[in-house]
């Protein structure tokens, strides 16, 4: 891990193990129904606070803190206490805070960006298609609309990676090069010394290509790696255009740019999938409408986790791939069916009403 993003776990390194391991192990048991619970809140927005939908908004919200909790990847971040939830809380967080945070509905971008920055500090693969996304969409809407609101998230991400860099670097000066060589080392574990162990126990590879890979087992290596690249174009193309949405443009942005991650960006193992809970969150806000909906999605993502359950106990790690594009199906299928649903057209908001700030 970098060094900003490890200077959060400062104080555990005060403790002993056994009792930093449990301190964030029980982190994690808050964080991540806490990150699918602000979700549900943001993407809800005010107009499902008031009214007949008030109903349906509170079991929407209630529902998000099992739906994290009753989550395969949830599971496999307890077992192997790794720290894909506080990027998946730090990007929640951030969402959050640019539509519910302030005063009328107005946000705190700043503080949003400077959460999302450090949260892009702590495992910076898990960002990588969502930072140039989140932060071209902010500098698109500076430039072209002069809202401040965007360019206080954009000074706000620059600003806290930044300050965490500079602290890094008072700490360790050379922690840059020192991290690129211990990267460098572990991925080459895969390909040298222990090419065998690495890919029996812990397979790495995107989620697209370990999915093609069965599907042409009698062609070369380089077909399914060229296959797996055409589809990512592909998906990159697709969560570039979720960011100009008419509707909504951040959450349909955020959540493509996460589903996007969890199949292109390697490795694709259940401790990095967590990130697969905030589209579903997003969904679940974005379904509130009548009661059906919501108990049907949450009661198919549990469904899912609890028969993916015994092969992630009996395969950790290779059952990733498949539980990914499970997951993906189902909130794809959900969404489709939203987008054409006469409940959807009759209820959508104006584009003007969706927009997650107001232009200074």
């Amino acid at each position: 891990y970098p060094l900003p993003g490890v200077l959060f776990l400062a104080p555990l390194a005060l403790l002993p193990y056994q009792a930093a391991l449990t301190l964030w192990m029980v982190a994690v048991l808050v964080l991540t129904p806490v990150a699918a619970w602000l979700a549900v809140d943001a993407t809800l927005g005010r107009d499902a606070v008031q009214g007949a939908g008030q109903d349906v908004a509170r079991l929407a919200r209630r529902l998000s803190l099992p739906l994290g909790l009753l989550f395969v990847p949830t599971l496999a971040n307890l077992v192997h206490g790794q720290l894909a939830p506080a990027v998946l809380f730090g990007l929640a967080l951030a969402y959050w805070l640019t539509r519910r945070g302030g005063a009328e509905g107005r946000g705190r971008p700043a503080l949003a960006g400077a959460i999302f920055g450090a949260a892009c500090a702590v495992k910076p693969h898990l960002v990588l298609i969502v930072a140039p996304c989140w932060l071209g969409f902010h500098l698109w809407r500076w430039r072209a609309e002069g809202a401040r609101a965007s360019q206080g998230f954009i000074l706000g991400t620059v600003g806290a990676g930044a300050a965490l860099c500079a602290l890094a670097t008072i700490l360790a000066p050379t922690w840059a090069v020192d991290f690129l060589g211990a990267a460098g080392a572990y991925v080459s574990l895969t390909r040298v010394e222990y090419a065998d162990v690495t890919n029996a126990v812990l397979p790495g590879g995107p989620a697209v290509q370990r999915l093609l890979a069965p599907l042409l087992p009698s062609q070369p290596p380089l077909l399914s790696w060229l296959a797996a690249a055409v589809i990512g174009a592909g998906l990159i193309a697709w969560t570039v255009a979720g960011w100009r949405a008419p509707v909504d443009p951040q959450a349909e942005g955020l959540s493509r740019a996460l589903l996007a991650t969890v199949l292109i960006v390697p490795p694709a193992w259940e401790t990095n999938a967590v990130l697969l809970l905030l589209p579903l969150a997003i969904l679940l806000g974005r379904v509130a409408r009548k009661p059906g909906p919501v108990l049907a999605l949450c009661a198919l993502s549990v469904l899912l986790s609890a028969l993916d359950l015994p092969l992630y106990a009996t395969q950790p790690w290779r059952n990733a791939p498949l539980m990914i594009l499970a997951y993906v199906a189902l909130i794809g299928a959900f969404g489709a069916a939203m987008r054409f649903s006469p409940l959807r057209r009759r209820s959508a908001p104006a584009p003007g009403a969706a927009a997650p700030f107001v232009r200074g």
